[in-house]
């Protein structure tokens, strides 16, 4: 979940020190604010590898590579 910068609860966490933000989401466009700074971070874990392979073998590697077949267990 992403907050507008003025929103007052994500102000309130500002306020409290917390400038740096690396929410797991598919984007990886980094938002620089005066006072805080939004990096993203892309989830590589099981369900993007089964929801998102074509994302993943664009911009990682290749799924079928390293995926193991055998899990999830049907």
């Amino acid at each position: 979940m992403r907050f507008a910068n003025n929103d007052p609860r994500y102000r309130y966490i500002v306020a409290e020190g917390f400038h740096i933000f690396c929410p797991v989401e598919r984007s990886t466009n980094t938002v620089w604010h005066e006072d805080n700074i939004i990096m993203p971070r892309i989830n590589i874990d099981g369900y993007a590898m089964t929801h998102a392979q074509e994302y993943l073998n664009d911009h990682f590697f290749n799924v079928n590579e390293v995926i193991d077949p055998a899990r999830p267990v049907q």
